[in-house]
């Protein structure tokens, strides 16, 4: 932004007014001047400038300020010439509290006596801090800051570093003025004032761990207080460094755009993120609440301690982030088998987005917040984490955290680019890791690999290629050609295995031999971003082998999550999926039917109202009776982690595909609580909530309402607004999208109403005509950009009809969207691809039959 200028240290004092929603404040800001200038470029938006000045060499000069608010940027000029050398650049400033949960915020709640209640908190990730205060709001800008705020004397203030001193004023309120913090990133600068409480407990390596609540909640803070410290040990081991600060807080946040926020020092969270009740949360619950901390966590070193130079290398902060936290759950949840999770979670969610043409390298070019705010997706947080799996896969596990631990210690309290990572790693393995990683962050997309193996004779030679999985089978994609040097692994019938690298278009390769019956799989472990499409000799003799357990399950999650993508591609009919679904009717993993169900729901979104839609949901109830019968209704205090996820899954999607039985179990088991005033066992709460409403009347949604407003705990209220939106009389489905909009419901709440509305075959188009009647000020509130608008755009994606299609691309040609012009892209392709696949299979499901599938 600006060469001439280089910020060391702020010296930053803040007065929040919460009952008039505005702000005042101060910034002295110690810079280097590198060369000779007349004016000074800093960022800020939506700030009044009240007085700005500079000090150099004991002479203060006026600085007249020139407001740029396309760029986000003030300019402050001055007559004298502004020489090379330090100086303090000193300005007042006023703004607003906004409601927009970015910058300085506002938080309305209710307290635990009921009565209305705000905090104010911080949000300036991406490019947000200089909403609060005049800034270098740039990455690569790193500096020290010294904080004060002014606050109520009943209010307690919390920021990145502890609280050095604090003095009462005769006014009623109070300043606390916070230690200095080391060298960071504007982005992770952090201040949330309020009536808040904490818990706290020292770790052995002298951290002090706090879990911030609003006052009444902080006994809901025990399980994450438990957690961060597990962790932060973990942490600690694996990457050899201590922890830099001296104090971690957690702080729940009832207004909250994201999940969860890496402030250096003072991690901001949702509520519903970092609260857990034993009594009320559900075991889902409990490992978001490990695994957002975990994420978090990660980002204290990689991120905080180490930042990315600019924004294109965004996945260097949320890839490790996301691979690193699920490597620390993994080791300290071995039972939660995180690994076959990440499968569903992060490896299949990046594939299916990049199998789109919009989809976009992980290694992106962004220059203003807009482009920069649409890097925070599946691309950069799941397929990056997913490469890196893939590449310590491949270098060897204590190899990749050496090089780690160089890059980590090389780069401190410093900035870093891919280019320095793959050089650490490379310089530890021997390996060409950069020439080999290249393409996989520089290229949209990912390669399925394609097999001949010779069935007329026993091999141990086969013929392996390459080309990109696209979505889209046109023409124009047809002769799509990049390549992509892949890591390959094969494991064989008889548990053989080998390892290759496949770095043409193809290429024959040496396995252990293996007769005409036997078996081989490719990507063992499903540890390589690529897919497979099996011949069908070879796909069906892997089907036997599922039915036998003789495949691990990360494997099996992966032959189905495969076969169901190429069927998503129209490379092969949608028989060809429902057929194999057959070989998993004994199946036990959770994280297996999590994949497996996403392909059934997919198809019966799309072929909803078709004459053979009832036989599919016949078919897909037979495909659970098995596993419904083994997991049942009833919680046991002894059942595992996945155990339980696993009957919430299943008894949810039996309902989903209209089992009357399940459906009717859910009304009487709802009636009986209602009736009875016993409670509903946590893990089973938003299935029942969610099976009542589908079937549920005025009286039921009126209950539903009063059990919300009644409701102190968020999570609760969550599940029954989840309920809400799937009431199936279409003025009770307006009526829910209308009142997403009052105070009843938060404002990042706001859009999971909307996504779940749009997600119901009567909610769709009543969800459409109510964004757009309500345009103005759901643009007002998201449009900015961030996940909110992202998700809201997405939520479109189940549209399968060209009326629909036409009528989004007119609306947003006359409602522009800057900051989510990708993901309308990507809408609009995925709307157009499910145009495509019900002509395709029309054909082979009219003349598919569950009857046949059964025997």
């Amino acid at each position: 932004m600006n060469a001439k200028i280089k910020p060391k240290h702020y010296d930053i004092s803040l007065e929040p007014d919460l009952i008039n929603a505005t702000f005042s404040g101060q910034v002295k800001i110690y810079i280097n001047v590198l060369q000779d200038t007349h004016s000074i470029v800093i960022n800020s938006v939506e700030l009044d400038v009240l007085s700005a000045s500079i000090e150099q060499n004991n002479r203060v000069f006026s600085l007249t300020t020139k407001y740029d608010e396309e760029n986000e940027t003030a300019i402050f000029h001055c007559t004298q010439q502004i020489n090379p050398g330090d100086g303090i650049l000193k300005i007042a400033f006023s703004g607003i509290l906004n409601d927009r949960l970015r910058g300085f915020y506002i938080s309305r709640y209710k307290d635990r006596n009921g009565k209305d209640n705000k905090l104010a908190s911080t949000q300036f990730e991406p490019t947000d801090a200089r909403r609060a205060f005049p800034c270098f709001d740039e990455p690569n800008q790193k500096a020290t800051f010294s904080l004060c705020a002014t606050i109520e004397e009943n209010h307690r203030a919390i920021s990145n570093m502890p609280e050095q001193k604090q003095c009462k004023n005769n006014d009623g309120t109070k300043t606390i003025w916070f230690e200095k913090t080391p060298i960071m990133s504007t982005y992770v600068l952090a201040l949330v004032v309020g009536q808040l409480n904490c818990i706290e407990k020292t770790a052995d390596n002298g951290t002090l761990v706090r879990i911030w609540s609003t006052e009444g909640l902080e006994s809901k803070g025990k399980y994450a207080l438990d957690v961060a410290i597990k962790i932060l040990q973990y942490l600690e081991n694996y990457f050899g460094i201590k922890y830099p600060l001296p104090k971690l807080d957690h702080v729940a946040i009832p207004d909250f755009a994201a999940g969860a926020m890496e402030n250096w020092g003072c991690i901001t969270y949702r509520e519903p993120a970092l609260l857990f009740d034993p009594s009320n949360s559900s075991s889902a619950t409990r490992q978001l609440v490990a695994e957002i901390i975990a994420h978090e966590m990660a980002h204290m070193w990689f991120g905080d301690l180490v930042t990315m130079r600019w924004w294109n290398d965004l996945w260097l902060n949320e890839s490790f982030a996301s691979w690193m936290g699920d490597k620390a759950i993994n080791s300290i949840y071995p039972g939660w088998q995180k690994w076959t999770q990440f499968l569903v979670a992060d490896t299949g969610h990046a594939l299916r987005l990049d199998g789109l043409l919009n989809s976009h390298p992980i290694e992106q070019e962004v220059q203003n917040p807009n482009e920069i705010g649409q890097l925070f997706d599946a691309i950069s947080y799941s397929k990056g984490a997913s490469i890196i799996r893939m590449l310590e896969n491949f270098l060897g596990e204590n190899t990749f955290r050496k090089g780690i631990n160089s890059y980590l210690n090389k780069f401190q309290h410093d900035n870093a680019s891919t280019d320095d990572l793959w050089e650490c790693l490379q310089a530890e393995s021997g390996r060409p890791v950069k020439e080999i990683m290249g393409a996989w962050i520089k290229t949209t997309g990912y390669p399925y690999i394609g097999l001949e193996i010779d069935r007329a004779k026993d091999v141990h030679e086969i013929l392996i290629s390459q080309k990109r999985f696209i979505y889209e089978q046109s023409a124009s994609t047809k002769d799509c050609n990049e390549t992509w040097p892949i890591p390959i692994n094969t494991i064989d019938s008889n548990g053989k295995t080998s390892m290759h690298l496949l770095k043409d278009q193809s290429q024959k390769i040496t396995i252990p031999k293996i007769t005409q019956t036997e078996w081989v799989k490719l990507n063992v472990e499903q540890a390589g971003f690529y897919r497979v499409l099996y011949q069908n000799e070879d796909l069906y003799l892997l089907n036997e082998a599922v039915k036998q357990k003789l495949l691990g399950a990360a494997d099996r999650l992966g032959l189905i999550s495969d076969s169901f993508a190429m069927v998503q591609a129209r490379l092969t009919p949608a028989s060809t999926f429902l057929t194999q679904c057959n070989a998993y009717i004994n199946e036990t993993s959770q994280p297996v039917w999590s994949e497996l169900l996403h392909g059934l729901r997919y198809i019966q979104n799309l072929i909803y109202g078709k004459g053979y839609y009832d036989d599919f949901t016949k078919y897909s109830r037979h495909l659970l009776k098995q596993i419904q019968s083994e997991v049942g209704w009833e919680t046991n205090s002894n059942d595992d982690h996945l155990t339980s996820l696993l009957r919430s899954q299943i008894l949810l999607s039996a309902g989903q595909f209209e089992d009357l039985a399940v459906l009717e179990k859910a009304k009487s088991e709802l009636q009986n609580s209602l009736a009875m005033g016993n409670q509903i066992p946590a893990d089973l709460r938003r299935i029942i909530y969610v099976l009542a409403a589908k079937q549920g009347d005025q009286e039921l949604y009126d209950i539903f309402w009063e059990l919300h407003s009644k409701s102190n705990f968020q999570e609760e209220k969550v599940r029954l607004l989840s309920a809400l939106t799937q009431f199936q009389d279409p003025g009770l489905i307006a009526k829910t999208l209308d009142m997403a909009l009052t105070e009843k419901v938060r404002t990042h709440e706001t859009i999971s109403v909307i996504v779940q509305s749009c997600g119901t075959h009567n909610g769709r188009k009543l969800t459409w005509e109510f964004m757009k009647e309500n345009w103005k000020e759901l643009d007002r509130r998201y449009g900015e950009g961030g996940f909110g608008l992202m998700y809201m755009i997405q939520a479109l994606s189940g549209f399968r009809n060209n009326a629909a299609l036409k009528d989004i691309d007119e609306f947003f040609k006359s409602n522009c969207v800057p900051a989510a012009e990708l993901t309308l892209l990507q809408t609009k392709e995925t709307i157009k691809n499910n145009i495509d696949w019900i002509e395709y299979n029309k054909t082979d499901l009219s003349t598919w039959s569950y009857l046949t599938e059964m025997k």
